[in-house]
C-alpha cells in the first residue's frame, strides 16, 4: 500500500512538473504573439495606403490615355471637326509637344508609384506571413492549454487514488491496533483463567 502511494506521489510530481513546463512554454508563446502583433500594428494603414496607391495608378493610366488621345487628335486633324476652322500648325506642334512632355512626366510618376506599390505589396506579404505565424502560435498555445487541462484531470484522479489508499492504510492501522487490544485482552483473560 505504501509503495502504491509513493508511486502515485511520484506520478503526481511528474504531472506537476509537466504542467509547470507547459505553463512556461505558454508564457513564452504569449510573449512571441505580443511581439509579432506589435510588429504588424501598421496593417490597417498599409492596406489603406495600398488602395490609395492603386486608385492613383488607375488615375495616372487614365491621364496618359487622355493625353495620347489628344496627341492623336492633333496629329491627325488639320481642321476642327466641330467648327470646321483650320488649326494653326504652330499651335498643333506646341500642344503635341506639351502633351508628350506631360506623358513623360506622368510615366515617370507611374514608375515611382509602381516602386511604392511593390514596397507596399512586400509589406503586405510580411504582414500576412506574421499573421499566419501568430495563428500557428495561438493553435499551439490552445493545444498546450488543452494538454494541461487533461493532466490536471489526471492529477485530480491520482490525488483521489492516494487519498483512498491512505484511508485504507489508516483503516488497516486502526484495525491492527484493535487487533492488538483484543489479543492483549485475550492474553489477560488467559492469565486470569490460569490463576
Amino acid at each position: 500500500n505504501d509503495e502504491q502511494i509513493e508511486k502515485l506521489r511520484k506520478e503526481l510530481a511528474q504531472y506537476t512538473k509537466f504542467i509547470e513546463e507547459e505553463n512556461d512554454v505558454i508564457t513564452s508563446l504569449d510573449e512571441q504573439i505580443v511581439s509579432l502583433r506589435t510588429s504588424i500594428e501598421d496593417q490597417d494603414q498599409v492596406n489603406k495606403k495600398s488602395k490609395t496607391l492603386q486608385r492613383l495608378e488607375v488615375q495616372l493610366a487614365d491621364k496618359i490615355t487622355k493625353l495620347q488621345a489628344d496627341i492623336e487628335f492633333f496629329s491627325s486633324h488639320d481642321d476642327c471637326p466641330t467648327c470646321k476652322q483650320s488649326i494653326d500648325v504652330e499651335f498643333k506642334c506646341q500642344t503635341v509637344d506639351t502633351k508628350h512632355a506631360q506623358i513623360q512626366e506622368t510615366q515617370t510618376g507611374v514608375e515611382k508609384l509602381k516602386e511604392e506599390i511593390q514596397n507596399i505589396q512586400d509589406r503586405i506579404q510580411v504582414i500576412a506571413d506574421v499573421s499566419s505565424k501568430v495563428s500557428s502560435l495561438n493553435i499551439e498555445k490552445i493545444t498546450r492549454s488543452n494538454s494541461i487541462s487533461g493532466i490536471i484531470q489526471q492529477c485530480k484522479k491520482t490525488a483521489k487514488e492516494i487519498e483512498e489508499l491512505q484511508k485504507k492504510s489508516d483503516d488497516y492501522i486502526i484495525n491492527d491496533d484493535k487487533m492488538k487490544e483484543l489479543e492483549d485482552a485475550l492474553d489477560t483473560m488467559r492469565e486470569i483463567g490460569r490463576a
